[in-house]
């Protein structure tokens, strides 16, 4: 019988540990998100990496993270090296402790994109539509990216795919005119 109260303890007692990194965890990223609030970057990222550090199987952390550094090293002036490998770093942590978010994908590909790996933030929006294949926002990432390409064919059905499944799409309205506008010019017609 002391065997069984000792084990039933002893599992209470991680139970309540469990629960307590749990709650630090939340006030921590509560923390973040009031700091990310302010616009104190540096403030923020240090309240989610402590949530992290007690909910460190936590994708939406880790994303939070990487969206931060990501937004630090487009406004940075110094340090650019650094905050993009360390923004890299976390989506690619944050996208493998939780592989079916396919917005993370379209974040970490949106930064692929703008450090011209190419490739790569075309995986990523790919992965994110097979995991969603009638997600609108994601039929329209895909169609920025190759709108920034300028693949003006790859475009166009990406965008009229989103008015598909959000007819009243206004900035796919928007980017489908300019696109084929830019096909006309770029044509000669």
């Amino acid at each position: 019988a002391k065997v069984i109260s000792w084990i039933i303890a002893f599992v209470v007692f991680l139970w309540m540990v469990a629960d307590v990194r749990l709650i630090g965890a939340a006030f921590f990223y509560d923390e973040g998100e009031k700091q990310t609030a302010r616009l104190y970057w540096d403030e923020a990222v240090t309240a989610y990496r402590k949530a992290f550090h007690l909910d460190p199987a936590n994708p939406v952390i880790a994303g939070k993270i990487a969206d931060l550094n990501y937004k630090k090293y487009i406004f940075a002036r110094g340090e650019r090296d650094l905050l993009r490998d360390e923004a890299l770093a976390w989506y690619t942590m944050a996208v493998s402790l939780n592989p079916y978010d396919g917005e993370l994908r379209v974040r970490l590909a949106d930064m692929y994109q703008n450090i011209g790996a190419r490739d790569k933030a075309e995986q990523q929006l790919r992965a994110a539509l097979r995991l969603d294949p009638q997600n609108g926002f994601f039929h329209l990432a895909l169609g920025k990216y190759y709108l920034k390409s300028r693949e003006y064919l790859k475009a166009i059905p990406e965008f009229e795919e989103t008015l598909r499944i959000y007819p009243k799409d206004d900035i796919a309205q928007a980017l489908l005119k300019r696109t084929k506008r830019q096909l006309s010019e770029n044509s000669g017609h």
